[in-house]
């Protein structure tokens, strides 16, 4: 027998609870985030919306401090529409939002490796409209549309020709 003496209380394990979920886009809702002090990391748990994967649970990690990980942090803030997505002050403001993630997967379908990870993120297309500004060249500003009647397009359409 060997005695090993490992201490592993401040591991978490890998893929336990987790279900392994087909590479694609998915719309998810962000139900829990912990803070990992010791790895200098934020966690969160998303939930698939579904109708594909439904209730299955995806975790995305960013540690903090590192350039890379803190600009897909922002992209996670905005595409979760966080009210300031410049200045996060609380990670449990992020639950119950909603977001689209883009799923890859690691490892064969066989291997002990084999688990998703998220490449990317999106906004929502399940919660209309959308309140506020939007980021960047997405920007839509509804005071400065101006109604104008229909205008000819110059096109022409045979079947229209034919009724002269």
């Amino acid at each position: 027998m060997a005695m090993l003496n490992l201490e592993l209380a401040g591991h978490v394990p890998a893929g336990l609870d987790l279900e392994l979920v087909s590479p694609g886009a998915y719309e998810v809702v962000i139900v829990d985030s912990r803070l990992d002090k010791s790895a200098r990391a934020v966690e969160f748990e998303l939930v698939v919306l579904g109708p594909v994967f439904r209730g299955a649970r995806l975790r995305d990690s960013f540690t903090l401090g590192e350039e890379a990980s803190m600009g897909r942090l922002k992209t996670f803030a905005v595409a979760a529409r966080y009210p300031n997505p410049d200045f996060i002050s609380d990670t449990e403001q992020f639950h119950g939002r909603r977001c689209r993630v883009r799923v890859e997967r690691t490892g064969g379908p066989r291997s002990s490796g084999c688990g998703n990870f998220i490449s990317g993120y999106g906004f929502s297309g399940v919660r209309l409209p959308f309140c506020g500004p939007l980021p960047g060249s997405l920007f839509f500003d509804p005071g400065r549309m101006e109604a104008e009647g229909a205008k000819p397009s110059g096109r022409r359409y045979p079947w229209k020709e034919q009724g002269k």
